[in-house]
């Protein structure tokens, strides 16, 4: 690689690691291009060379949001569990997330709605954002039996990890907003709507 090209690739990361920094603070739908220029100690005309709109940053940022928040869920396919107990552990990883990490997801939703509502983008699910973790759960689960064996298991457990991460993000989103304050009864529905799609997707006989 030349130095030319390092020193481009360079540029490139620092406009990605201002847009992050400010979105995690900010907000998506707050923070302007020229904000984001300055963060990174570089021109409008130059940021605009690297991204032609905010929707295109927007998307960089929230690959960055996908590793980092999905790191630690990877933990849980070298865990000595069946599939089901590795179901469960995937619940309780984004009810009992650090505070650090819930931000990161809660921002990873708040792009998405921010795409699809302004730009009409649509973009990965969080089912995507843990795909790796999401497949090995369900290729674990054909093997070992420990769900309930007369259902789609692909299309089940998509749904019951989409439908509890999103409600669990949204939730949270909803509770950064200045007027808001968090329900008394968020651990308790959470904790009902995980024990309800767990019920649903355990064996009628279990191993």
């Amino acid at each position: 690689m030349t130095t030319r090209q390092q020193a481009k690739n360079a540029r490139h990361e620092k406009i990605i690691d201002a847009a992050y920094t400010l979105f995690l603070a900010q907000g998506i739908g707050s923070v302007q291009m020229l904000e984001i220029a300055k963060e990174a100690g570089v021109s409008n005309a130059t940021l605009f060379r690297y991204f032609a709109n905010k929707a295109a940053i927007i998307l960089a940022v929230m690959d960055r949001f996908m590793q980092d928040a999905g790191r630690d869920m990877q933990k849980i396919t070298t865990m000595p569990l069946t599939a089901y107990e590795k179901l469960e552990k995937m619940f309780t990883y984004f009810m009992a997330t650090t505070p650090e990490v819930t931000q990161k997801l809660v921002r990873y939703l708040e792009a998405t709605e921010y795409l699809a509502a302004v730009e009409g983008i649509e973009v990965p699910s969080s089912t995507t954002m843990f795909s790796e973790v999401v497949d090995h759960i369900i290729e674990t689960g054909k093997q070992d039996q420990s769900f309930h064996t007369t259902i789609d298991l692909k299309v089940a457990i998509h749904t019951a990890v989409t439908t509890f991460s999103y409600m669990n993000m949204k939730i949270e989103k909803d509770q950064t907003l200045p007027f808001a304050q968090k329900s008394a009864h968020f651990d308790i529905q959470m904790s009902a709507l995980k024990d309800m799609l767990l019920r649903a997707l355990a064996p009628v006989n279990p191993v």
